[in-house]
């Protein structure tokens, strides 16, 4: 894209404060997980600084697993910026289906959705683990985390599928708005 995905304005509203918004009115807590602050954030959102043990999206989901690791919460429900299709009723739906100890990830036919997915705090120390070893591809993290029991599947119907539309170039964000 050229620039930060979060801080591109789509629909009147900047994708990283939309997301939050859609989190918003489903989860406790809220917190954009980035190796810095992001400029877009405004002052009383909250922030989480990725971990340094991972690299890409794999360290922003091992830095929201840790910040909630201390507190309250069983389970962080991550939702990329770059999904800006996705919804409050597709993010409940997620949320709906999770279990002590166990989160959800969508699947489709051409793999796991990662970043629209809830994950269970009690995997950070296998993620580390994995991601310490050198792994950090997302699909193949979820992977091992739907093997281990750690996440279960979410099939996606076709109507479904339109929600996980992921934004990565200036032509899809053209198809946004059009």
């Amino acid at each position: 894209m050229g620039c930060d995905k979060a801080g591109i304005f789509w629909e009147g509203e900047v994708l990283g404060e939309r997301q939050m918004g859609v989190l918003s009115l489903c989860c406790e807590r809220v917190a954009a997980a980035a190796p810095v602050r992001p400029e877009w954030l405004s002052g009383d959102r909250e922030w989480v600084k990725d971990s340094v043990c991972g690299r890409g999206p794999a360290a922003g989901v091992l830095g929201a697993l840790d910040w909630l690791r201390t507190g309250k919460a069983s389970h962080v429900m991550v939702l990329a910026v770059d999904m800006p299709l996705a919804s409050v009723g597709l993010v409940s739906m997620i949320l709906a289906e999770r279990l002590e100890g166990r989160g959800v990830v969508p699947r489709c036919d051409e793999g796991f959705e990662p970043l629209c997915a809830c994950y269970p705090v009690g995997a950070l120390d296998y993620l580390s683990a994995w991601m310490a070893a050198g792994e950090h591809k997302m699909q193949t993290l979820v992977a091992r985390l739907v093997e281990e029991g750690w996440l279960a599947e979410m099939t996606l119907s076709p109507s479904e599928k339109l929600d996980f539309f992921n934004m990565n170039t200036p032509e899809d964000l053209a198809c946004l708005q059009g």
